[in-house]
């Protein structure tokens, strides 16, 4: 598997802490606890799902690269897999994801790119 990203805000790369550890949360939308990733960071806030229509956070402030792909799979495969029923709600053709991926485990990371000292 190629490198894998992962986005978020001030407050989750406060979560994220020293350590580097992504730990899934649950996501209302789907009904499940993941994490998200990308494989493609020049892609847009839209295509990445990373909007701000409902949240005030900058949701693409920080940039984590994740150490650990293995435990990572492609959305997808696992929206394939699970049966995941709400999984449509996601995707509108704005959307790519074909670059999205994620863990249902905690992860390890290193910071890219935001402020070193959240």
């Amino acid at each position: 598997m190629s490198e894998l990203f992962h986005f978020c805000c001030k407050h989750s790369a406060k979560d994220i802490g020293r350590y580097g550890i992504i730990v899934p949360i649950f996501n209302p939308g789907i009904g499940a606890r993941l994490s998200w990733f990308t494989d493609d960071t020049t892609l847009s806030r839209e295509a990445l799902g990373l909007t701000m229509h409902t949240i005030k956070c900058d949701r693409m402030a920080f940039l984590y690269q994740i150490l650990n792909v293995e435990s990572c799979e492609p959305f997808l495969t696992w929206a394939r897999r699970t049966g995941n029923p709400w999984v449509g709600r996601l995707i509108d053709d704005t959307k790519r994801p074909e670059h999205w991926f994620i863990a249902e485990q905690a992860v390890r990371a290193r910071q890219v790119r935001g402020a070193q000292r959240v």
